[in-house]
């Protein structure tokens, strides 16, 4: 029935600390590297990779998490837990998630028909399932345009220069860009003008001369200076009456250009002469002799020279110049008849 004097006994009980302060770190791109995650709280930090808290994979402010944690190779949410210890009391966890973002395939492009030296730049396009960068060199260092079409400029393409220039498309999603597609412009030369020469002139009636050229590709025949109505193709060419009427006189001129890659040079121009047909001569026939008399000189008039002959076929050539002593074998003089 007697009771000591007390012994006190304390239990403590401490409180549970805050879960720490930590913010998901900015998206990243498959391959790129894993982000350092931070926290902060005011005990021992503990880095967990499930929810339940049973795989520690880190302690203290900061962690990298391993690719068995975060794989940076291939896309989706990886979510880590951190927890703040004081005086063996571990506080809720706070959920930190890396997200790792697709990266986009290369956008889908072609190379444009090859244009000639002058002509108008194309107009490039693509097709993607985000964003598309243009770019002029293949570092994608500079950014020329964005969108799904563009005109490159002067620097990016000369074209009034032959070569290929290549642009680079690339594909954003996400801040993710992908590889990129190249597109190559061609620009080809303007090629020289064919060689080509006037024929020697032709008389009013004759025979339409068949004109030549040489290039080194292939060679087109035209009625008019603007190169809007092709006439023929090939090296040779002879002009029908409606292009050059050797019934009329006149100069009459076709051009010959040389393409080569689908670009057509300058035209050569080429003239074909057609001379007029001069007036006959003006000529009388001289008195009658009597056989054994000189034969008479003959004598014409005309334009142009004037020439002699024994035949009507014109054939057989007796003279020239305005006056003619025709020979016996022509006229015979001491026999009767009528020589013409």
């Amino acid at each position: 029935g007697c009771e000591s004097p007390s012994t006190a006994v304390t239990v403590t009980v401490n409180a549970i600390p805050s879960a720490p302060t930590a913010t998901d770190p900015a998206p990243i791109c498959e391959g790129d590297a894993t982000p350092t995650l931070s926290a902060s709280g005011s005990g021992t930090l503990t880095w967990y990779s499930d929810a339940s808290l049973t795989t520690v994979i880190g302690a203290g402010t900061t962690l990298v998490p391993s690719s068995s944690v975060v794989d940076n190779t291939t896309a989706g949410t990886y979510t880590v837990y951190v927890t703040s210890t004081e005086l063996s009391c571990e506080s809720p966890a706070t959920a930190v998630t890396v997200t790792v973002n697709t990266e986009p395939s290369a956008p889908t492009a072609s190379d444009p028909a090859p244009i000639c030296e002058g002509d108008a730049t194309p107009t490039l396009t693509a097709t993607g399932a985000g964003t598309l960068n243009w770019y002029s060199d293949a570092a994608l260092m500079n950014l020329e345009s964005t969108g799904a079409s563009y005109t490159p400029g002067s620097t990016v393409v000369d074209n009034n220069t032959a070569g290929s220039y290549t642009v680079y498309v690339t594909d954003n999603i996400s801040g993710c860009e992908g590889p990129a597609t190249a597109v190559t412009v061609t620009v080809n030369a303007i090629p020289s003008s064919p060689v080509a020469s006037d024929p020697s002139p032709i008389c009013e009636n004759e025979t339409i001369p068949t004109l030549t050229a040489s290039a080194s590709g292939t060679i087109r025949w035209y009625s008019d200076a603007a190169l809007t109505t092709l006439e023929s193709t090939g090296a040779s060419y002879t002009p029908g009456n409606t292009v050059v009427d050797n019934t009329t006189a006149g100069t009459y001129t076709v051009y010959v250009t040389n393409t080569v890659s689908g670009c057509e040079s300058p035209s050569t121009a080429v003239t074909v002469t057609v001379n007029a047909i001069p007036s006959a001569p003006s000529a009388t026939s001289p008195g009658a002799i009597c056989e054994g008399d000189a034969t008479p000189t003959l004598t014409a008039t005309g334009s142009g020279t004037l020439t002699w002959y024994s035949d009507a076929a014109l054939t057989t050539v007796i003279g020239a110049g305005t006056t003619l002593v025709p020979s016996s074998s022509v006229v015979d003089n001491t026999t009767a008849g009528t020589y013409t």
